[in-house]
């Protein structure tokens, strides 16, 4: 199970979910839930990133080198 406390434990993104891309942004549909979800250029980047299992520390490594902000930002901002 995910501990979110724990930034060092590899995450990825879940299967049963379809996407589909919008020019830069890309909407989500939770299959099993059917919950819907509209994400933003950065978090389509997160997304596609979440591929491949990759830790919460590399993860956010990888989005402040793409976008240029500083780690301490992007840990907020993607932890959310």
């Amino acid at each position: 199970m995910y501990n979110p406390d724990d930034s060092t434990q590899p995450i990825r993104r879940r299967e049963d979910v379809a996407t589909a891309s919008f020019g830069d942004d890309l909407v989500a549909l939770d299959i099993n839930g059917g919950a819907y979800f509209s994400f933003n250029t950065t978090a389509a980047y997160v997304w596609e990133l979440l591929a491949k299992a990759r830790t919460f520390d590399a993860l956010c490594g990888d989005v402040a080198a793409a976008f240029e902000v500083e780690d301490a930002l992007c840990r907020t901002e993607v932890r959310r």
